[in-house]
């Protein structure tokens, strides 16, 4: 049973990847799609949620250059802290080592916690009203492996339950297209922060820079006087 279940896994994979190079690809790319797709026939993993994380954390340790992301941004749950920890200690290794990393969330209040800790960590990290990440995030390492996580279900604060790892240039590429084409019209960290505390400020005058730290889960100096 679990080996028909992994299976199926598979094919769903497949099949989603695929989706998401016709979306990415223009009509004059058919070749490389056709390139992509078998490649990932022949490399692609199916990884369990446990699975997925220590993926996230060893690639980020293989890391040499850069680490491109697509991320949900969602605050974890109680028994996922342990593993956030550890998250942020890999990108902060990876980080000393000279590893460009680069994070994108959607917007949302609730979203700068979570930036607020990639960002004390070493990555910079950028918030894009358009972007969705309900059924899909994404890890790109050194434009050639690929971290990919889904939901059980459909929603963006549903965790990840399953995940692929992928190798391969031509699908990093097109990702990475897609992860530009919003990281160059999505707003930095602190300036979505700074409209943030501007907005609560206008709301309530008398909110101080401690409890609007608190009440964003952000890092007080992070907040400007």
């Amino acid at each position: 049973m679990e080996a028909i279940t992994i299976s199926l896994l598979v094919v769903e994979s497949i099949l989603l990847i695929a989706t998401i190079i016709l979306l990415l690809l223009t009509k004059k790319e058919w070749k490389m799609r056709e390139r992509a797709l078998k490649s990932l026939q022949d490399t692609i993993r199916v990884l369990t949620r446990q699975q997925y994380f220590s993926t996230v954390m060893e690639a980020l340790r293989s890391s040499k250059k850069e680490v491109k992301a697509i991320v949900t941004g969602t605050y974890p749950r109680d028994e996922d802290l342990m593993v956030f920890d550890e998250l942020l200690k890999c990108m902060k290794e990876a980080s000393s080592r000279g590893v460009k990393l680069q994070y994108l969330m959607p917007k949302g209040k609730d979203k700068l916690a979570v930036g607020s800790k990639y960002v004390n960590s070493g990555a910079e990290v950028r918030y894009h009203d358009g972007l969705i990440v309900y059924d899909l995030r994404y890890m790109v390492v050194d434009r050639e492996l690929i971290v990919l996580g889904l939901p059980e279900r459909v929603g963006e604060v549903e965790p990840t339950r399953v995940g692929h790892l992928v190798k391969s240039e031509t699908l990093a590429n097109l990702l990475i297209s897609h992860f530009e084409r919003y990281w160059e019209t999505s707003i930095e960290y602190r300036e979505y922060l700074k409209r943030t505390v501007d907005e609560i400020r206008k709301a309530e005058p008398g909110a101080s820079k401690q409890l609007i730290a608190a009440y964003l889960r952000v890092n007080e100096a992070d907040i400007e006087i």
